[in-house]
Protein backbone atom coordinates (compact mmCIF):
# COMPACT_ATOMS: atom_id res chain seq x y z
CA UNK A 1 0.00 0.00 0.00
CA UNK A 2 3.38 2.22 0.81
CA UNK A 3 4.18 1.98 -3.08
CA UNK A 4 0.99 2.77 -4.20
CA UNK A 5 0.67 5.87 -2.48
CA UNK A 6 3.86 6.65 -3.62
CA UNK A 7 3.43 5.88 -7.17
CA UNK A 8 0.08 7.93 -7.17
CA UNK A 9 2.40 11.08 -6.10
CA UNK A 10 4.67 10.90 -9.11
CA UNK A 11 3.26 13.28 -11.24
CA UNK A 12 6.06 12.07 -14.30
CA UNK A 13 7.19 15.02 -16.40
CA UNK A 14 6.02 18.10 -18.24
CA UNK A 15 6.23 16.32 -21.83
CA UNK A 16 3.72 13.74 -20.60
CA UNK A 17 1.41 16.11 -19.58
CA UNK A 18 1.54 17.38 -23.23
CA UNK A 19 -2.27 18.45 -23.07
CA UNK A 20 -1.51 21.12 -20.15
CA UNK A 21 1.64 22.73 -21.37
CA UNK A 22 1.47 22.00 -25.37
CA UNK A 23 4.36 20.24 -27.14
CA UNK A 24 7.21 22.62 -27.23
CA UNK A 25 6.55 24.20 -23.63
CA UNK A 26 6.46 20.30 -22.24
CA UNK A 27 9.55 19.45 -24.25
CA UNK A 28 11.59 22.56 -23.18
CA UNK A 29 10.46 21.84 -19.55
CA UNK A 30 11.16 18.56 -19.54
CA UNK A 31 15.11 19.16 -20.74
CA UNK A 32 15.31 21.98 -18.46
CA UNK A 33 13.86 19.57 -15.48
CA UNK A 34 15.63 16.58 -16.05
CA UNK A 35 19.16 19.00 -16.89
CA UNK A 36 19.26 21.00 -13.91
CA UNK A 37 16.84 19.42 -11.72
CA UNK A 38 18.13 15.82 -11.65
CA UNK A 39 17.76 14.34 -8.74
CA UNK A 40 13.76 15.89 -7.97
CA UNK A 41 13.20 15.16 -11.79
CA UNK A 42 13.62 11.27 -11.38
CA UNK A 43 12.01 11.15 -8.25
CA UNK A 44 8.79 12.56 -9.80
CA UNK A 45 9.42 10.12 -12.61
CA UNK A 46 6.66 7.69 -12.82
CA UNK A 47 8.48 3.88 -13.06
CA UNK A 48 6.43 2.93 -15.61
CA UNK A 49 3.96 3.39 -18.33
CA UNK A 50 4.07 5.93 -20.99
CA UNK A 51 7.76 4.29 -22.67
CA UNK A 52 6.47 5.39 -26.17
CA UNK A 53 6.41 9.09 -24.58
CA UNK A 54 9.82 8.56 -23.06
CA UNK A 55 10.86 7.27 -26.44
CA UNK A 56 9.31 9.90 -28.24
CA UNK A 57 11.33 12.12 -25.95
CA UNK A 58 14.55 10.84 -26.59
CA UNK A 59 14.23 10.60 -30.30
CA UNK A 60 13.66 14.20 -30.40
CA UNK A 61 16.93 15.40 -28.52
CA UNK A 62 18.65 12.92 -31.38
CA UNK A 63 16.94 14.45 -34.52
CA UNK A 64 17.47 17.93 -33.30
CA UNK A 65 20.84 17.15 -32.47
CA UNK A 66 21.62 15.45 -35.38
CA UNK A 67 19.88 17.92 -37.63
CA UNK A 68 21.37 20.62 -36.22
CA UNK A 69 24.67 19.22 -36.81
CA UNK A 70 24.03 17.92 -40.63
CA UNK A 71 22.88 21.21 -41.93
CA UNK A 72 25.79 23.03 -39.99
CA UNK A 73 27.95 20.47 -41.97
CA UNK A 74 26.37 20.93 -45.21
CA UNK A 75 26.87 24.49 -45.36
CA UNK A 76 30.68 24.75 -44.30
CA UNK A 77 31.76 21.43 -45.67
CA UNK A 78 31.42 23.19 -49.53
CA UNK A 79 32.61 25.88 -48.81
CA UNK A 80 36.07 25.57 -50.15
CA UNK A 81 34.87 23.59 -53.34
CA UNK A 82 32.66 26.27 -54.16
CA UNK A 83 35.53 28.51 -54.15
CA UNK A 84 38.61 26.00 -55.36
CA UNK A 85 36.61 23.43 -57.19
CA UNK A 86 38.77 20.91 -55.54
CA UNK A 87 40.64 20.58 -51.74
CA UNK A 88 43.18 17.80 -50.88
CA UNK A 89 42.60 16.11 -54.14
CA UNK A 90 38.69 15.59 -53.48
CA UNK A 91 35.82 16.54 -56.18
CA UNK A 92 32.25 18.78 -55.12
CA UNK A 93 30.80 15.98 -57.01
CA UNK A 94 32.29 13.75 -54.28
CA UNK A 95 31.68 15.24 -51.52
CA UNK A 96 27.97 16.14 -52.68
CA UNK A 97 27.51 12.05 -52.66
CA UNK A 98 28.77 12.19 -49.14
CA UNK A 99 26.44 14.43 -48.18
CA UNK A 100 23.39 12.63 -50.08
CA UNK A 101 24.42 9.44 -47.64
CA UNK A 102 24.77 11.64 -44.72
CA UNK A 103 21.13 12.66 -45.34
CA UNK A 104 19.98 9.67 -45.84
CA UNK A 105 21.85 8.06 -42.63
CA UNK A 106 19.92 10.97 -40.58
CA UNK A 107 16.38 9.65 -42.16
CA UNK A 108 17.42 6.25 -40.26
CA UNK A 109 18.21 8.03 -37.14
CA UNK A 110 14.52 7.37 -35.03
CA UNK A 111 15.19 4.03 -35.88
CA UNK A 112 19.18 3.75 -34.87
CA UNK A 113 17.96 5.74 -31.62
CA UNK A 114 15.46 3.21 -30.65
CA UNK A 115 18.22 0.44 -30.95
CA UNK A 116 20.96 2.40 -28.90
CA UNK A 117 18.40 3.55 -26.46
CA UNK A 118 17.22 -0.44 -25.85
CA UNK A 119 20.77 -1.80 -26.15
CA UNK A 120 22.05 0.62 -22.83
CA UNK A 121 18.82 0.13 -20.86
CA UNK A 122 18.68 -3.19 -21.43
CA UNK A 123 22.45 -3.72 -20.58
CA UNK A 124 21.53 -0.95 -17.64
CA UNK A 125 19.03 -3.47 -16.39
CA UNK A 126 20.73 -6.67 -16.83
CA UNK A 127 23.88 -5.24 -14.41
CA UNK A 128 20.73 -4.04 -11.99
CA UNK A 129 19.04 -8.01 -12.02
CA UNK A 130 22.77 -9.78 -11.38
CA UNK A 131 23.63 -7.61 -8.39
CA UNK A 132 19.92 -7.69 -7.08
CA UNK A 133 19.33 -4.03 -7.86
CA UNK A 134 16.60 -4.16 -10.05
CA UNK A 135 13.24 -2.18 -8.13
CA UNK A 136 11.45 -1.84 -11.39
CA UNK A 137 11.11 -3.91 -14.90
CA UNK A 138 13.38 -3.09 -17.92
CA UNK A 139 10.82 -0.23 -19.05
CA UNK A 140 11.62 1.72 -16.11
CA UNK A 141 15.41 1.71 -17.24
CA UNK A 142 14.22 2.65 -20.61
CA UNK A 143 12.58 5.74 -19.70
CA UNK A 144 15.22 6.76 -17.64
CA UNK A 145 17.57 6.27 -20.53
CA UNK A 146 15.50 8.33 -22.63
CA UNK A 147 15.09 11.20 -20.09
CA UNK A 148 18.61 11.58 -19.53
CA UNK A 149 19.37 12.56 -22.99
CA UNK A 150 18.77 16.40 -23.39
CA UNK A 151 22.61 16.87 -22.53
CA UNK A 152 23.36 15.33 -26.18
CA UNK A 153 22.32 18.67 -27.32
CA UNK A 154 25.53 20.44 -26.01
CA UNK A 155 27.39 18.11 -28.98
CA UNK A 156 26.69 21.31 -30.97
CA UNK A 157 28.67 23.62 -28.84
CA UNK A 158 32.02 23.80 -30.88
CA UNK A 159 35.18 22.29 -29.07
CA UNK A 160 34.06 20.72 -25.42
CA UNK A 161 30.48 20.88 -25.94
CA UNK A 162 30.09 16.78 -27.04
CA UNK A 163 32.88 15.93 -24.72
CA UNK A 164 30.45 17.50 -21.61
CA UNK A 165 27.52 16.67 -23.19
CA UNK A 166 28.45 12.93 -22.94
CA UNK A 167 29.18 13.53 -19.06
CA UNK A 168 26.31 15.60 -18.53
CA UNK A 169 24.40 12.25 -19.73
CA UNK A 170 25.86 9.58 -17.95
CA UNK A 171 25.69 11.75 -14.80
CA UNK A 172 21.95 12.08 -15.15
CA UNK A 173 21.95 8.02 -15.66
CA UNK A 174 23.40 7.50 -12.66
CA UNK A 175 21.47 10.02 -10.80
CA UNK A 176 18.27 8.01 -12.47
CA UNK A 177 19.58 4.52 -11.80
CA UNK A 178 20.38 5.09 -7.90
CA UNK A 179 16.82 7.37 -7.30
CA UNK A 180 14.42 5.03 -9.38
CA UNK A 181 15.93 1.87 -8.55
CA UNK A 182 17.45 2.89 -4.73
CA UNK A 183 20.51 1.60 -5.16
CA UNK A 184 23.65 3.16 -3.83
CA UNK A 185 25.50 5.75 -5.86
CA UNK A 186 28.49 3.03 -5.99
CA UNK A 187 26.14 0.56 -7.89
CA UNK A 188 24.71 2.88 -10.03
CA UNK A 189 28.52 4.68 -11.31
CA UNK A 190 29.37 0.74 -12.12
CA UNK A 191 26.08 -0.08 -13.29
CA UNK A 192 26.38 2.68 -16.03
CA UNK A 193 29.92 2.95 -16.86
CA UNK A 194 30.97 -0.54 -17.31
CA UNK A 195 28.33 -0.78 -19.95
CA UNK A 196 29.10 2.19 -21.76
CA UNK A 197 32.57 0.82 -21.82
CA UNK A 198 31.95 -2.07 -23.27
CA UNK A 199 29.21 -1.27 -25.84
CA UNK A 200 30.95 2.18 -27.00
CA UNK A 201 34.81 0.65 -26.82
CA UNK A 202 33.99 -3.15 -28.51
CA UNK A 203 30.66 -3.28 -30.14
CA UNK A 204 29.80 0.75 -31.12
CA UNK A 205 30.85 0.74 -34.43
CA UNK A 206 29.13 -2.44 -35.17
CA UNK A 207 25.53 -1.13 -33.32
CA UNK A 208 25.53 1.88 -34.82
CA UNK A 209 25.87 4.01 -31.56
CA UNK A 210 28.52 6.41 -32.05
CA UNK A 211 25.78 7.67 -35.15
CA UNK A 212 23.98 9.15 -32.36
CA UNK A 213 26.02 9.28 -29.40
CA UNK A 214 29.13 10.16 -31.81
Amino acid sequence: MEEERAEQVRTGPPWEDREAHGPLVAFAKTMEESSTKAPSFFQNLRPTGNVMDAALYGIGIVLITALVQLIWSAIIVPIPFFLFGKLGGVSFPEVATLAAISWARFLFTPVIAVIAFMLLAGAFHLGLSLLGHSKYAFETSFRIMCYSTAPLLLSLVPFCGDFAGKIWMIVLLVIGIKTIHETSLAVAIGIVILPLLILFGCCGMMLGVPIIFG
